[in-house]
């Protein structure tokens, strides 16, 4: 992760029904960009998070290519 953003709207509490969005937002060469949207059953958005991945090697810690399993 190398970007996150969280912003709440407002409070989801214990027993609430909610729905969780995942969406793509971006596909790139060696990243992804991922909103995830928190909506109360009312339609009312509780929560929104924007985060931005880039994929490593676990050997030399650098970028690499998004693998193809995951595109």
């Amino acid at each position: 992760t190398v970007e996150l953003h969280a912003q709440f709207e407002a409070v989801s509490r214990m027993g609430d029904e909610v729905t969780l969005v995942l969406e793509v937002e971006r596909l790139g060469g060696k990243s992804l960009t991922l909103n995830l949207s928190c909506i109360a059953a009312s339609g009312e958005l509780r929560m929104k998070v924007r985060q931005v991945l880039v994929c490593t090697s676990l050997e030399t810690h650098r970028s690499i290519d998004v693998p193809a399993l995951l595109r």
